[in-house]
C-alpha cells in the first residue's frame, strides 16, 4: 500500500475498456459480433507530510462505472418465441395491455418493456496516516471504504421458467439493485525492540453491509401464467417488486487484534504470536414480503 512521504505528490488516472478492445478470434476463427461491453475507472491519489519526517498522509479515491443491458430478450411480433434469437412469445400488445391495466386500476406504472439498461457503480476510498513516533516505533492508521450498487434481473416466482425467457417477459420496474457497503479501519504499531527483535501489534474493525437488495417497484409481485404448446403453465407476464429482494440483506461486524514478536537467531527466525477475532453476522430474508399474486 502506498504511503505519504516528505514530498507532496499526486496523480490522476483513468482506464477504459469496451468490446472493441477485446479479441474476437480463436485459432483464426471469427466468433461473430461482439457483445456490448464497457468499463470506466476514474481515480486520483494525493499524499505528503503533515509534519516533516514525522507525520504523513495518503489518500486514494476511485470511481468505477460499467453500463450493461440487464435483459436481452425482446417481445415478438406474432406471439411466437425464438430462443436462438432471444425473442419471447410475449408481444408488444400483451405488455402494453397489462401495463395499461395496472396504471388504470391501481395508478401504478410497472416500467419500460423496451429499455432494460442497468449499471454497476463502485466508489472506493483509501486514507492512510503514518506516524514516526521514534526511530524504533512506527504507527500506521488505514481506512478503507467501498460502496457498490449493481442492477440485476428480476428473480421471478414461477414454478416453471424465468421471468424473461422464450415464454415470458417482465418490466424494467421489476429489476432490483444489490448494494454492498464496506468500512474497514486498521491500526498497526511496528516496534524495533533491539538489534534482533521486532514486534508488530495490529488491530482492525470491519463493518460489512452486504447483499442488500432493493427495488423501485412500490407494488406487490403480479404474475400471469399461460400454457405453452405442451399445455404446461409457464410465467407469461411479471410485474412488481422482486419477490426475493424485499428486506434481503446481510450485516456483519468483525474486529480482530493480533500481536507477533519476531527474533532473529543466527540463520533462523523465531516468531511468537497471538490473535483474537470476533464476528457478528445478521441476515434478513423475507420472500414474498411485498406480496405475491398469481
Amino acid at each position: 500500500t502506498k504511503r505519504g512521504t516528505n514530498t507532496f505528490s499526486g496523480s490522476a488516472y483513468t482506464y477504459f475498456k469496451n468490446e472493441d478492445l477485446r479479441g474476437n478470434k480463436l485459432d483464426g476463427e471469427d466468433l461473430g459480433e461482439r457483445e456490448r461491453e464497457q468499463r470506466n475507472i476514474w481515480g486520483m491519489t494525493f499524499g505528503g507530510p503533515i509534519i516533516k519526517d514525522k507525520l504523513f498522509f495518503f489518500v486514494n479515491a476511485e470511481y468505477e462505472h460499467s453500463p450493461y443491458p440487464v435483459y436481452k430478450w425482446h417481445h415478438s411480433a406474432n406471439g411466437k418465441g425464438d430462443g436462438t434469437s432471444l425473442v419471447s412469445r410475449v408481444t408488444d400488445e400483451d405488455m402494453s395491455r397489462f401495463a395499461n391495466d395496472l396504471n388504470r386500476m391501481y395508478g401504478w406504472n410497472p416500467g419500460s418493456w423496451t429499455d432494460y439498461d442497468g449499471q454497476d457503480n463502485v466508489y472506493r476510498l483509501l486514507a492512510r496516516i503514518d506516524y514516526n513516533i521514534s526511530d524504533r516505533h512506527h504507527l500506521m492508521l488505514r481506512y478503507n471504504f467501498t460502496d457498490k450498487k449493481k442492477n440485476y434481473a428480476a428473480s421471478g416466482g414461477g414454478l416453471v421458467g424465468a421471468p424473461a425467457s422464450v415464454y415470458a417477459q417482465t418490466y424494467s420496474g421489476s429489476m432490483y439493485s444489490r448494494k454492498d457497503n464496506v468500512h474497514s479501519l486498521t491500526a498497526e504499531l511496528n516496534s524495533s525492540l533491539g538489534r534482533n527483535m521486532n514486534n508488530v501489534l495490529r488491530a482492525g474493525f470491519t463493518f460489512n453491509n452486504a447483499n442488500n437488495r432493493e427495488s423501485d417497484a412500490n407494488f406487490p409481485t403480479i404474475e400471469i401464467q399461460k400454457a405453452d404448446e405442451g399445455g404446461v403453465n409457464r410465467p407469461f407476464l411479471l410485474a412488481g417488486y422482486d419477490q426475493h429482494a424485499y428486506k434481503n440483506g446481510v450485516e456483519e461486524r468483525a474486529w480482530n487484534i493480533e500481536d507477533n514478536f519476531t527474533m532473529l537467531l543466527g540463520k533462523h527466525f523465531l516468531t511468537l504470536g497471538t490473535s483474537f477475532e470476533s464476528v457478528n453476522t445478521y441476515n434478513s430474508y423475507l420472500r414474498y414480503g411485498a406480496g405475491y399474486y398469481r
